[in-house]
């Protein structure tokens, strides 16, 4: 599980697992589990689930409770449910599994911006150069009054 502030503001949508997942659902019952989508993605610590609760869920589309509950007999069909429901939580398997790949994908990435980093640094000391800032490039500098000044090194 990540911090709002640290995760991915977005997720993909790719056009045929979307077509996928709501075929045959009324245009009503799509924009209810995009909105879902969005709600998990952006606001659920996990990003991928909400509590199961109708009246919060049927506020967060955007209907009455009554017509959430008749949104939510389609949406969760018993041949084909868009959302599990485990331990008091809607989830989306979809937007799990989005959440994943992006964490795998940003692990990647730090992994190697460290290799890169390692190895800047290692070719600078096989050279004989300092690993500072390299001659001529401008460094920033603050002070404890919070002004920046641009130093040459």
């Amino acid at each position: 599980m990540s911090s709002l502030s640290s995760r991915s503001p977005a997720f993909q949508e790719y056009a045929n697992q979307q077509l996928a997942l709501f075929i045959g659902l009324c245009l009503a019952a799509v924009g209810a589990c995009h909105r879902l989508f969005l709600v998990m993605w952006s606001q659920s610590v996990d990003q991928c689930s909400l509590v199961d609760d109708d009246a919060l869920l049927a506020r967060t589309v955007g209907a009455s409770i009554d017509e959430w509950k008749q949104l939510r007999q389609e949406i969760q069909h018993p041949a084909c449910p868009i959302f599990e429901e485990k331990n008091g939580r809607l989830v989306s398997p979809y937007l799990r599994q989005q959440a994943a790949q992006q964490r795998k994908y940003r692990k990647l990435q730090k992994e190697k911006s460290v290799k890169g980093v390692a190895a800047r640094v290692n070719q600078r000391v096989t050279r004989g150069l300092p690993t500072g800032s390299p001659a001529g490039e401008a460094r920033v500098t603050s002070s404890s009054s919070s002004s920046s000044s641009i130093k040459k090194a």
